[in-house]
C-alpha cells in the first residue's frame, strides 16, 4: 500500500496539516508513531551515512499501519474514509472516546494501546505525520523513493515562541527543556552543518533559551533544505505561505502526496478556521493570525537575540516577509 509522509519540527503547524491530510477519504493517518516507537537511526543522517541506515526504515517502513498506539491512532477528530462503513466509523471513535476518558478519570487505568478497524482498500493511502525526522528526511526519501514527503518550515520565532509558552505552561509534562538537552543539541552542533556554521557547545551553552532554540532550528531546516534539494520525493512548504492561502496551499500539499481533492479542502478549512479555540493542541484557529502571535507574546529582545542568530542564513531568509521583529 502506498505511503506518503509529513514532516515538520514540534510546534510548526504540522498537526493541523496533518488533520487536513486525513480529511482525504482515501487517506489512513498515523500520527507520530516514530515518536512511539522509534526508528533504530540517528536523529542527524549526514548524506555519508545513508547506506547505513535504508535497511533499518525500509524495515521499518511496513510495520505503522500496524501500530496500536492510542497516540498514533487515536488522534481525533476521525473522518469518513472510502471502504469503512459508518458503524465501524462511529465504533473506532467511540473506542478512542473511552480510552481517553478513561485514561483522565481513573490514574490506575493507563490505556496505551487500542484496535481500531482500518479501511480495506488498495487505492488507500498510508499517510504518517513525523516531528523527530526533520534532520534525516535524505535516509527516509531514498528509503522509499516512491513515498512523497512534505516537508513543512514555520517562521523560527513562531516556533520558538510556542515551544516556550509550552516549556512554561509545563504543556511537555514533566521532561527536561528542549533547550537543556545538551545530548541532542551536541549531535546537532557536530553534525556537518553544525560544523559549517561555527557552532560549539560552549557557545551553545553561553546562550540564552531562545537563542538555543533558534540554533536548533537553524540546524535542523539547513539540513532539510539540503534533503530538499538533492531528493526529488521531498517538497518544501512555509507554513505562513499556508495560513495566508490555505485553500491554494493544500492543493498543492494533496497534489505533491498524490491526493485527489473531492471537496474536502474546502470543507476542512471551514471546520478549522471560522473559529477559534486557545487550547494549546487545539487545530481551531484563525491560521495567520495564530501564526503571528510571537510578535506580541515574545519579548522584543528574544525576537532581535533569534535575528542575530540567523541572519544571513539560507533558512531564514525564506521568512524575508515576514521578518521584521516587533518594535
Amino acid at each position: 500500500m502506498k505511503q506518503a509522509l509529513l514532516v515538520g519540527m514540534p510546534r510548526s503547524g504540522t498537526t493541523w496539516l496533518a488533520k487536513g491530510v486525513d480529511r482525504q477519504k482515501n487517506t489512513i493517518y498515523f500520527h507520530e508513531p516514530d515518536s512511539e516507537e522509534k526508528i533504530n537511526i540517528p536523529h542527524f543522517i549526514e548524506d555519508t551515512e545513508v547506506e547505513n541506515h535504508i535497511d533499518t526504515v525500509r524495515q521499518y517502513l511496513p510495520g505503522i499501519i500496524n501500530n496500536k498506539s492510542l497516540k498514533v491512532i487515536g488522534r481525533l477528530p476521525f473522518y469518513p474514509k472510502e471502504k469503512l462503513s459508518s458503524i465501524a466509523l462511529n465504533t473506532n471513535k467511540a473506542k478512542i472516546y473511552l480510552a481517553k476518558i478513561a485514561n483522565s478519570l481513573f490514574k490506575k487505568i493507563n490505556i496505551k494501546k487500542a484496535s481500531i478497524s482500518l479501511p480495506k482498500s488498495q487505492d488507500n493511502v498510508i499517510f504518517w505525520k513525523s516531528i523527530e525526522s526533520p534532520a534525516r528526511l535524505n535516509v527516509l526519501a531514498q528509503a522509499n523513493p516512491e513515498m512523497p514527503i512534505a516537508y513543512v518550515v514555520r517562521h523560527p520565532c513562531g516556533v520558538i515562541n510556542s515551544e516556550l509558552r509550552g516549556i512554561s505552561s509545563h504543556e511537555f509534562g514533566d521532561n527536561l527543556p528542549i533547550y537543556q538537552a545538551f545530548g541532542l543539541m551536541e549531535e546537532l552542533v557536530n553534525s556537518s552543518v553544525g560544523k559549517a556554521l561555527n557552532f560549539d557547545m560552549d557557545q551553545f551553552k553561553a546562550l540564552t533559551p531562545a537563542q538555543r532554540l533558534a540554533v536548533r532550528w537553524l540546524i535542523y531546516n539547513e539540513k532539510a533544505l539540503n534533503d530538499v534539494k538533492n531528493n526529488d520525493n521531498i517538497k518544501l512548504f512555509i507554513y505562513e505561505d499556508i495560513c495566508s492561502d490555505p485553500k491554494r496551499e493544500f492543493k498543492k500539499i494533496y497534489d505533491h502526496l498524490g491526493l485527489k481533492d473531492n471537496g474536502e479542502i474546502e470543507q476542512y478549512v471551514l471546520e478549522t478556521t471560522s473559529s477559534e479555540t486557545e487550547t494549546y493542541y487545539s487545530i481551531q484557529k484563525d491560521p495567520l493570525h495564530s501564526a503571528m502571535k510571537w510578535r506580541k507574546q515574545l519579548p522584543a529582545e528574544d525576537q532581535l537575540a533569534i535575528q542575530d542568530i540567523l541572519k544571513g542564513t539560507r533558512s531564514y531568509q525564506l521568512f524575508e516577509q515576514y521578518n521584521t521583529p516587533s518594535a
